[in-house]
């Protein structure tokens, strides 16, 4: 019974250890940039979008 117990809370352990490591990653849309401090869409070729509708 207490084999299980520890196996258990190791597998417990594990998993909210998986769950703590990935969880800091940032997501970023892609053609989204905000390295001047304002957000902006960039198209392919690296280009600022401003006063068009994209479909995504």
């Amino acid at each position: 019974m207490k084999k299980k117990r520890v196996v258990s809370q190791a597998g417990l352990l594990a998993v909210s250890a998986l769950f703590l490591w990935a969880n800091p990653f940032t997501v970023h849309a892609e053609g989204w940039d905000n390295s001047g401090g304002e957000w902006r869409y960039l198209d392919n070729a690296n280009n600022a979008v401003s006063e068009a509708w994209r479909k995504s």
